[in-house]
């Protein structure tokens, strides 16, 4: 049993690889923060890491947008 973001899913619970076990158990929402050491340049591989959970995580709060 796993607590998985539906983007991450989507195709797999489509096509019944995986099921929904408890629906509605994850009607509760949170948030989460990430940091990294400050520098003058962010490394392509850390920018890459940014940009998928700022845009596979949507929310409608600008305030956990990283700044690019």
């Amino acid at each position: 049993m796993a607590f998985l973001p539906d983007y991450a899913i989507d195709e797999w619970l489509a096509d019944y690889r995986l099921l929904v076990v408890l629906p509605g158990a994850e009607e509760s929402s949170g948030y989460f923060r990430t940091m990294w050491p400050s520098a003058t340049h962010v490394t392509p591989r850390l920018r890459r890491v940014i940009d998928f959970m700022t845009d596979g995580c949507s929310t409608t709060d600008s305030r956990t947008k990283a700044q690019r």
